[in-house]
């Protein structure tokens, strides 16, 4: 079986590669349907072979290498195959086996050794490359209640447990791939274990807490699960990760580790995302009267007062979350040599929370290029959707790019000094009419929030753009 599933997979990967090298919005021809066709009818009959030793009377062994090919196939053809796992009820099956298998674990009738940790350990790797980059293989297993069977199983588990790091890597999937799953997460209980995992600092499974802290990453994109964050204490474990250096003026970090990164993503929009934030003007430290979440190595604020109105980051942070950005643009890893592969909209959003935090942060991005990288993602929202659809990506999160890359452009823009330089480096962009072509896109666009196409019109006028800008600004608000 594995010989005839590498040749699969080998010729699958090249008709994949030819399928995408068309031109996804002229259109592909018959001769290219064909083919994927052909590809997508392999892989149902791989699938077919392995959904019947699965439901078969094989020994453990040989289900629990048919469960790693599902792993492989994941891997190695991605979507399509995960959408024939779902469509041949090998999702479902996997599932079921995973839920059966931890309720007798938690039996206390149950026969000693029934509990196969090995085959567990597969399930839940299967598990989690079914749901990665699937939003809807996500959603059923959120609503099927795996969130909750992994949290049964993940509250009796040690941080070092052998099977901590695959359940965590299917909670950080799942949420990671769907914002509507998170509605889920307070009745099954996961946001403590989550700040839980990522605060044991005597832990030796570093992955476990890095992909914890991924999952916290995640949840911060949703503004609605703040206040649940806060309440479970994942800002003072996340600012943990933000002491490991220290203090900018100290020594000079070239690069951020993997962790600093995701906590830094994390606390930007907790923090950042406060009613109260930017409210006090803001000078930094030096402005009277303001509770000042600082970000400066191993200075920073340790423990979050929820009357925190502004917010400060030293100067190397600033230039890692637009090195960050930049990245996520370019499709390339951040930190470099990393597998960690930002997405342009959540990115943009750190940057907005960073802009609202105060104007000594406003002045850092402005003087570290953020206008230039800003004017980029505006134009380059075509460009992307071409990866996207070639990696199988959706409008959705275009949509999503423009929303939040239009929301950091207006958080940048507080004061007349902010307008006065953006309009500076507006001027010297020689992509300015792009620029302002997309916005004049974004504000009329009646599918991103009512917000959002305000936020563009506004951004508009305070360029200066005339009675165009203020015909959007009416209609946005329709």
């Amino acid at each position: 079986m594995w010989g005839a599933l590498r040749s699969y997979i080998a010729n699958s990967r090249r008709r994949l590669q030819n399928f995408l090298a068309d031109d996804p919005t002229i259109g592909i021809s018959m001769e290219r349907e064909q083919e994927r066709e052909a590809m997508l009818g392999e892989c149902r009959e791989h699938v077919r072979e392995i959904k019947a030793i699965l439901q078969g009377d094989a020994d453990l062994q040989t289900k629990e290498s048919a469960v790693y090919k599902i792993v492989v196939l994941c891997r190695q053809v991605g979507k399509p195959c995960k959408d024939v796992l779902r469509e041949e009820g090998v999702l479902e099956g996997l599932m079921t086996t995973v839920s059966q298998l931890e309720m007798r674990e938690l039996s206390s009738d149950r026969p000693s050794g029934s509990y196969q940790e090995t085959f567990v350990q597969a399930l839940y790797r299967a598990l989690g490359e079914t749901v990665y980059d699937n939003v809807v293989n996500a959603e059923i297993a959120a609503h099927f209640g795996l969130l909750k069977i992994v949290e049964a199983s993940l509250s009796r588990k040690s941080e070092d447990d052998v099977l901590t790091e695959p359940i965590l890597t299917v909670v950080n999937n799942i949420i990671g791939m769907s914002q509507s799953t998170h509605a889920l997460l307070q009745e099954a209980g996961i946001v403590p274990l989550l700040v839980r995992f990522v605060g044991c600092q005597t832990s030796t499974n570093d992955n476990g807490r890095q992909i914890a802290t991924a999952a916290l990453a995640n949840l911060s994109n949703n503004a609605l699960m703040r206040e649940q964050m806060i309440r479970s204490g994942a800002v003072e474990v996340l600012a943990t990760a933000l002491l490991q250096f220290p203090p900018e003026a100290e020594v000079e970090v070239p690069l951020p580790s993997v962790s600093y990164m995701q906590s830094l993503s994390a606390v930007v929009k907790i923090v950042g995302g406060g009613a109260m934030m930017g409210t006090v003007g803001g000078h930094g430290e030096r402005e009277e009267g303001a509770i000042t979440f600082n970000v400066n190595g191993s200075r920073s604020t340790r423990v979050y007062d929820e009357r925190t109105n502004q917010l400060v980051l030293d100067r190397r942070s600033v230039r890692w979350m637009l090195a960050y950005l930049d990245a996520s643009m370019s499709d390339d890893p951040y930190p470099p040599d990393t597998n960690i592969y930002g997405t342009p909209w959540k990115v943009a959003l750190s940057i907005s929370c960073i802009a609202r935090g105060s104007a000594l942060n406003r002045e850092m991005l402005r003087a570290a290029g953020v206008w230039t990288l800003l004017a980029r993602a505006a134009t380059d929202l075509d460009i992307q959707q071409h990866a996207d659809v070639r990696r199988g990506g959706r409008r959705e999160e275009q949509e999503a790019t423009g929303e939040k890359v239009v929301m950091a452009m207006r958080s940048m823009l507080r004061s007349e000094e902010d307008v006065q330089h953006s309009r500076e480096e507006l001027q010297n962009n020689p992509d300015a009419k792009r620029v302002l072509e997309q916005l004049l896109g974004l504000a009329s666009n009646a599918a991103l929030p009512t917000k959002s196409r305000h936020a563009a019109a506004e951004v508009l006028c305070m360029w200066g753009c005339g009675w165009e800008a203020e015909r959007l600004l009416w209609l946005a608000q329709i």
